[in-house]
């Protein structure tokens, strides 16, 4: 009898043990030890210094309420900048030439991909696909995104080059995959300044023969002067690099401009391409007023009549020009990323410039044209590899022209292609920090941490 009763309380204990035991599990995951999910950035604007200076422990607003002592929480004033991003993301495979340019949307937590002729949007707290938007035919190049008006802008090319445009998508739209462009999510906008240039005739005087010429050749020339006619003036192939920064004139305070760089044409034989064209325009009401519906039938010439500025930036011919740009606000850089397969002459095959926002715009003749030609010209930032015969700064920096993001204090996100074994096109995206004492002026984030400190160059 004893036994038996022994072996019934022994039951019941061990019955009230397990079931103790499992709602303390239960609690535990269920409000302790559950996935902590860190907001993206804080409301909070982060702001940016002058001065050689190692990033704060935390750029995030105290809570509200502390924690009780028993929670298990992540200690937010042990964090720094680059804890707050994800080291890397991928873009997901796609059937296409490979991706054109990346941006970020900073408040609401989204990483956007232009692969060619597909928009990707992806969620940046575990890189899955929220929305895609497919836009056949032509050719998507960079892409930024606009905080004020929650729209990308990308630089567009139609079928055959039959139009130059700004393709402007509304990302509030962009819920789904597979998406039409349809009016309400997609637009486009004449680029009309491109357009002339791409299409225009320029000539040059034709190289004169060595060999010495008689009285009466040399009399018939000066009637009638060998000349010889390219197409496309500065070599402009389309647009491509694109973002949003401040009026390189200085003119207009306080509103960023929409900054769209030229793709250029590589050629070794003519003397009138070794500049970078970038225009600027104010974007702020073209969704309302230029924009039109998107359409592979019919080529619309609704943009504006001229940009706000226009200007060059001498760097040397490169193969299809700007590929990808970004401005960089703390130094007041602006990345230029291009393709260098092909370098004319004696120029160095830089593939990053930075262009030095604090320098004015100087009017100057342009090198190598059919004839006078004053713009506007832009300094690069003195800093990598110096290319003392033609007097131009520039690294050779491995990767950034399929995409380039700013996120903050220094960081960046940099595209590094990736082919999956099904043959399909993936855009990997690692966190960098700018470094430019290297000869490729980023390093990789991971493992720098708190001793991470962004490099400030004063400028005399």
């Amino acid at each position: 009898m004893k036994k038996i009763i022994k072996t019934i309380l022994l039951s019941v204990f061990a019955l009230i043990t397990v079931t103790a035991s499992s709602f303390f599990v239960y609690n535990y995951y269920k409000n302790e030890n559950r996935p902590l999910r860190l907001p993206f950035l804080s409301e909070a604007p982060l702001v940016a210094t002058t001065e050689a200076t190692t990033l704060p422990p935390t750029t995030l607003p105290p809570t509200t309420a502390a924690p009780a002592p028993s929670q298990h929480v992540i200690d937010l004033d042990s964090l720094t900048v680059i804890d707050l991003f994800p080291l890397s993301l991928g873009g997901g495979s796609w059937d296409v030439r490979h991706c054109q340019g990346i941006t970020v949307d900073h408040q609401n937590g989204y990483i956007y991909y232009s692969y060619t002729t597909i928009l990707v949007k992806c969620s940046m707290e575990d890189g899955s696909i929220v929305g895609t938007v497919n836009v056949p035919g032509g050719h998507m190049g960079d892409i930024i995104y606009n905080a004020a008006d929650k729209k990308i802008y990308c630089g567009y090319y139609a079928p055959g080059r039959k139009g130059i445009y700004v393709l402007i998508f509304d990302t509030t739209k962009i819920t789904k995959e597979n998406m039409a462009p349809t009016e309400d999510v997609v637009r486009s906008v004449f680029i009309r300044e491109a357009w002339n240039d791409y299409n225009a005739k320029v000539t040059f005087k034709a190289a004169e023969d060595e060999e010495e010429t008689t009285e009466a050749t040399e009399a018939a020339t000066e009637k009638e002067e060998k000349t010889i006619t390219l197409n496309h003036r500065y070599g402009c192939s389309a647009i491509d690099g694109i973002c949003l920064g401040p009026d390189f004139s200085g003119k207009i305070k306080g509103r960023e401009l929409l900054t769209v760089a030229y793709g250029i044409y590589a050629d070794s034989t003519r003397p009138d391409n070794d500049y970078q064209v970038l225009l600027q325009y104010d974007v702020s009401s073209w969704w309302n007023t230029y924009a039109k519906a998107y359409t592979t039938k019919s080529f619309h010439k609704s943009g504006p009549e001229s940009p706000l500025g226009k200007y060059f930036v001498y760097t040397g011919n490169t193969t299809y020009g700007v590929q990808t740009m970004e401005y960089f606000d703390e130094l007041n850089l602006w990345f230029l990323c291009c393709y260098n397969k092909h370098q004319k002459g004696t120029f160095k095959k830089f593939t990053f410039f930075a262009v030095d926002g604090d320098v004015p715009p100087e009017k100057q003749l342009l090198k190598g044209q059919s004839e006078d030609d004053e713009q506007y010209v832009l300094s690069l930032y003195q800093d990598g590899i110096y290319d003392a015969e033609n007097g131009i700064y520039g690294w050779y920096s491995s990767y950034g022209v399929q995409g380039i993001s700013y996120l903050c204090d220094g960081l960046f996100y940099i595209v590094r292609p990736y082919k999956a074994w099904t043959g399909k096109k993936n855009a990997i995206c690692y966190l960098n920090a700018w470094n430019p004492d290297k000869e490729d002026p980023f390093v990789l984030a991971a493992g720098i941490g708190s001793d991470y400190s962004i490099s400030k160059i004063i400028r005399q």
